[in-house]
């Protein structure tokens, strides 16, 4: 399933994609995000790797990044796999008043009914045009094979036309150009 997005921000182009691979930045314009864990120290290359925890319906589900092209300031591509939903910590069980189970073997089975035989993953490309010196062209593409009824469900979205894509990079702008010039990373 692939999907794309595209829109102008008022930032040149190195700005813009020093924020854009900036981990500590995206839970700010994208309310799924709960933690990120960057693996690799420095600036993103082939290899380096980010550990994503998101909020997936009240559900904490891990998703591994890893990039495979890092062109500044013109393009990022990185593939990223859904591997698990993850337990909840004992101290979160005692503040919810949650049962005793086996919370992983449960949790498992969730994520294999949820999304099919095999694990959800995809490609990610952003590519940077510059405009002009103060403005660029940002075109987000995502590419997910998912299964199970996640991927019944994805696919009924599209169709109907509700790509939450669009609606992320319109919040992706608004963090970009809010954030101070020379922000992100290097």
């Amino acid at each position: 399933m692939k999907q794309s997005a595209s829109i102008d921000i008022l930032r040149p182009p190195h700005e813009v994609y020093n924020l854009v691979s900036n981990p500590r930045l995206v839970s700010v314009w994208n309310p799924v995000v709960l933690d990120a864990t960057t693996l690799t120290s420095g600036p993103w290359v082939p290899g380096s790797q980010t550990i994503w925890i998101l909020n997936f319906g009240g559900e904490k589900l891990e998703m591994i990044e890893t990039a495979i092209e890092c062109n500044k300031p013109v393009r990022i591509a990185s593939t990223y796999e859904f591997t698990r939903f993850i337990p909840p910590t004992p101290a979160e069980i005692s503040e919810k008043g949650m049962p005793r189970i086996n919370y992983e073997y449960e949790l498992s089975e969730k994520f294999r009914a949820m999304f099919g035989k095999y694990r959800p993953s995809g490609l990610t490309v952003i590519e940077l045009f510059p405009k002009d010196d103060n403005a660029t062209f940002l075109r987000i593409t995502d590419e997910l094979q998912i299964g199970g009824i996640a991927g019944f469900t994805r696919r009924m979205a599209i169709l109907f036309r509700r790509q939450p894509l669009k609606k992320l990079i319109k919040s992706m702008k608004a963090t970009i150009e809010s954030e101070q010039p020379g922000g992100g990373t290097e």
